[in-house]
């Protein structure tokens, strides 16, 4: 079972319904209750900034699959006019199309987000136990975030006496990913998200920088569902 989005000169928009991408939108504001809540066919307010209007997209995506039913082919057209010029048309659109192909996937396909929220809400809980166990052993100076991951990368050197807090440390240097103990085993077994590109060049790029399979989802554009 597979999803096929394809990156051409522009990413992609639902027939029916305009999407307005703009590139100069760059803050962190939640989308609108007025886009999150416009009806089908119905014209939105632009969101306030890329994340926002790649949700937005993608939920106009899913809005027009409903209603129009499998094999179904929908654009969504990215304004690239006020990037750098410089750039060639698919690389402008790039940054674009792994944020909303991020999110159609949490919008399409079952399972992955709830994939995600279990791995940060894993990651806070092995936080937490494990500053409770450095309180209770007297352990200083090993709370800080960057401090987990150097720690983790140095067994060699960091032999505690408590087992549990290896394994918390191993959690948190995962980014709260349980990865499965065969390395040959795909994170993701679920159906798939196929991304197209123009040219060989391009998806090898994407193969290369997107990492869909790495071991820490903080370190991945894209959830393991993409290939």
């Amino acid at each position: 079972q597979f999803l096929a989005l394809a990156q051409h000169g522009a990413s992609f928009a639902p027939q029916n319904i305009r999407c307005g991408v703009s590139q100069h939108h760059a803050s962190s504001t939640p989308l609108s209750s007025t886009a999150a809540g416009a009806g089908f066919g119905q014209a939105t307010e632009l969101p306030d900034s890329l994340d926002d209007s790649a949700i937005l997209a993608a939920q106009g995506c899913v809005t027009y699959m409903n209603d129009a039913g499998p094999m179904q082919r929908c654009r969504v057209d990215f304004d690239t006019s006020i990037g750098d010029e410089t750039y060639t048309t698919l690389k402008s659109s790039t940054e674009f199309m792994q944020k909303f192909v991020t999110a159609l996937c949490y919008e399409t396909i079952p399972g992955v987000q709830d994939m995600r929220q279990n791995e940060m809400m894993a990651l806070v809980q092995a936080k937490v136990e494990l500053s409770q166990i450095y309180a209770e052993e007297g352990i200083s100076d090993e709370e800080d975030g960057d401090d987990f991951q150097e720690e983790a990368s140095e067994e060699e050197e960091q032999k505690p006496t408590n087992p549990r807090i290896e394994e918390l440390r191993r959690i948190i240097y995962n980014g709260g990913r349980a990865l499965p103990e065969d390395p040959s085993t795909p994170l993701w077994t679920g159906p798939k998200a196929r991304v197209y590109f123009p040219d060989e060049g391009s998806a090898a790029l994407a193969r290369r920088d997107w990492a869909p399979q790495a071991a820490n989802p903080e370190e991945a554009v894209e959830p393991p569902c993409v290939e």
